[in-house]
């Protein structure tokens, strides 16, 4: 929960976002709990996408009532799971191919804004895609 919460308190401060989960207002819940649920009148955030299989993700997808908003977040780059397993590029590909009226942002190495450090690194690695898939290769 904590990479979902500390940039909502840094935004909010930690009462108001304290006072949030106590009444309600801000829920944070697992995965495994939103099997038939309905968000109304919501803002879902899911964070770490890239993770999710399409299987899970059209789960969550399916949840959506009136006056809700979905975002989904995630870098595909970043899976832990096989990059075309990821439900992440599946769900897109699939937004794409059938029109689904969803907006879907795509941020690059200029829209960094963690540190320049961090940004050094992901050029790097960027670079170098056959250290990454080897080190993968080797894990398996």
């Amino acid at each position: 929960m904590i990479p979902l919460l500390d940039p909502l308190i840094e935004r909010l401060g930690k009462g108001f976002v304290e006072y949030c989960i106590k009444t309600k207002k801000i829920e944070v819940a697992p995965l495994e709990t939103m099997r038939g649920r309905t968000f109304k009148e919501a803002f879902v955030i899911v964070d770490e996408a890239q993770n999710l299989t399409l299987h899970e993700l059209k789960m969550l997808v399916t949840r959506v009532g009136e006056g809700t908003q979905l975002v989904i977040d995630g870098d595909v780059a970043q899976t832990d799971i096989h990059q075309h397993s990821s439900g992440l590029s599946q769900l897109l590909a699939i937004a794409r191919r059938h029109n689904i009226s969803c907006a879907a942002v795509e941020l690059g190495i200029d829209d960094i804004v963690r540190s320049g450090i961090v940004k050094e690194w992901l050029v790097a690695f960027h670079k170098e895609p056959q250290a990454e898939e080897r080190d993968h290769e080797e894990d398996e």
